[in-house]
């Protein structure tokens, strides 16, 4: 292993620098307390289909989506994000927040890799110090929230395509660290570093 080389430092976010599913979350905080009992059912049966593999995640999570954010400007979007901080600060994981700040402090690059969109978790990463948030993104059409992704669904293989998108180089200039919770969700992309751990 090269010493030279800045070491990077990859983190899932859903299950592992949390101990929670921010999507439900975000779909609660975004609908309301009024609203979302209502749709808990049409929410619940999106997931169910999914899971019975009727339709993709993505397909999925788009229709919950529109429900909670089509239509909303890039203002309003931005707002909900940041007052979504608080209760992501709530379901942190202390062990992986430990990890987290120990790379930080010996000067690691740290990003995060999700299948949750970016909106929401770049917040709390810049709050956190975090470097980069890679992942789909909210589909904005003149300034509006289409309540689609702006690209696949960031699971799995996926991971390994979305990093190689913006860190093409990664294998050749960084010594690699990784940690998720996810054998399906992030194996593919802990096997691609020089250290890799599934969390329990």
């Amino acid at each position: 292993m090269s010493s030279h080389k800045q070491r990077l430092a990859i983190f899932d976010f859903d299950g592992t620098l949390i101990n929670a599913d921010s999507f439900p979350l975000f779909l609660k905080h975004a609908t309301g307390i009024l609203k979302y009992p209502i749709l808990c059912v049409y929410f619940f049966i999106i997931f169910l289909s999914y899971k019975l593999k009727l339709f993709p995640a993505k397909k999925a999570k788009e229709m919950m989506l529109r429900c909670a954010i089509k239509g909303k400007t890039t203002q309003e979007l931005d707002q909900l994000c940041q007052s979504f901080k608080a209760i992501l600060n709530e379901k942190t994981n202390p062990q992986m927040m430990d990890k987290l700040l120990l790379h930080k402090t010996n000067g690691d690059k740290t990003i995060i890799v999700s299948a949750s969109p970016t909106n929401w978790i770049k917040p709390w990463a810049e709050e956190n110090g975090i470097d980069m948030v890679i992942g789909a993104s909210f589909e904005i059409i003149e300034n509006k929230a289409t309540g689609k992704l702006d690209g696949e669904n960031c699971r799995g293989k996926a991971k390994v395509r979305y990093l190689k998108k913006q860190l093409p180089r990664f294998k050749e200039e960084y010594e690699t660290f990784g940690y998720g919770d996810s054998i399906v969700g992030d194996k593919p992309l802990l096997d691609e570093l020089d250290h890799g751990w599934i969390i329990k």
